[in-house]
């Protein structure tokens, strides 16, 4: 990730990243929580890392809704990859057991939970949860970063 975006996200107050993620989370997976496909998170913690923006947050469902908070030190799971990697298994273009087994997300603790995330992730259509205009963003950033992700293992390759 690009250091400039490190240091906004660093700069930006704790409250509007959490409010923020919080929203949406809710209006993205609105339907998903009214189906109960999140139920496995229910009033459990799973934390998500990412790890190149030393940004991590926690999401619990409470009431039919999605809980953020910053920065947990009580997560039952914790995933964990680069905004790259993350982009990638979103838009569908790399599925988590890919990343998994290259040791590009790593998950710890609860594994029962750890494995509904991953279910979860694997069954995730962004395309039809996001607007347009979000999915088609994160689709060329996914994009980019696997055209660089090819570029540098075919130069470890020649080295």
């Amino acid at each position: 990730m690009h250091p400039l975006t490190r240091k906004a996200i660093k700069l930006l107050h704790r409250h509007f990243i959490q409010t923020s993620l919080s929203i949406w989370l809710n209006k993205i997976f609105k339907a998903a929580v009214a189906r109960g496909e999140l139920q496995f998170v229910e009033q459990r913690k799973v934390c998500i890392c990412v790890t190149d923006l030393a940004l991590d947050f926690s999401v619990s469902l409470k009431k039919s809704l999605l809980c953020v908070a910053l920065f947990p030190s009580d997560a039952e799971v914790k995933l964990s990859a680069n905004t790259g990697d993350l982009l990638l298994m979103i838009t569908g273009k790399v599925d988590p057991d890919t990343l998994f087994f290259r040791r590009r997300l790593m998950i710890s603790g609860d594994t029962e939970l750890g494995l509904g995330l991953k279910n979860f992730f694997d069954r995730l259509d962004a395309k039809s949860l996001l607007p347009a205009y979000f999915y088609s963003v994160l689709n060329q950033l996914a994009e980019e970063f696997s055209a660089q992700q090819k570029q540098k293992e075919a130069a470890a390759r020649v080295a």
